[in-house]
């Protein structure tokens, strides 16, 4: 990183660390579905990490949901960078009644990188142009993945 990036680094972190943590939990549960996820918020979207367990599967997921992703429609790219480092570009399902994406199974080196990150910077393209972005704060991301691993029994570890 260079100097300017790194300065802009710590303005993003020191701006947006006071907005929240993600230290909020929720779960929900149908005869075939079971979720769990820790969440934070920024202005009017949420940003969740959390996982499913079904008879057969169990696996991780990353959400958005906003208002401003309601009249998104088609495939939607949904891209990811931890403290300004390369994005991970992730296919995304959408809900659009819900203003809600979801991505299933993210990648273990993305997940190690939210485990040891301080922000996430999020966004979404429909059809390559940009629908929504966002910055979110990853403290708290160790506790909760801790909680996610053990809520899920999952297969794999991200700690």
């Amino acid at each position: 990183m260079n100097k300017k990036q790194i300065i802009g680094f710590i303005i993003l972190l020191y701006s947006n660390f006071s907005v929240a943590n993600l230290l909020s939990w929720s779960n929900s549960y149908t005869p075939i579905l079971q979720t769990y996820e820790h969440y934070t918020k920024n202005d009017s979207s949420t940003f969740a990490i959390g996982c499913g367990k079904t008879k057969e599967n169990n696996f991780l997921t990353l959400k958005v949901e906003s208002k401003k992703l309601s009249k998104v429609k088609g495939v939607l790219e949904f891209n990811l960078s931890v403290d300004g480092a390369d994005s991970y570009n992730l296919k995304a399902g959408f809900h659009p009644n819900e203003s809600t994406i979801y991505v299933t199974r993210p990648p273990q080196k993305l997940m190690q990188e939210i485990k040891k990150g301080h922000i996430a910077d999020i966004e979404v393209y429909s059809k390559n142009k940009l629908v929504f972005k966002s910055i979110y704060s990853l403290s708290g991301s160790v506790d909760a993945l801790n909680m996610i691993y053990e809520k899920c029994a999952s297969p794999f570890n991200v700690l």
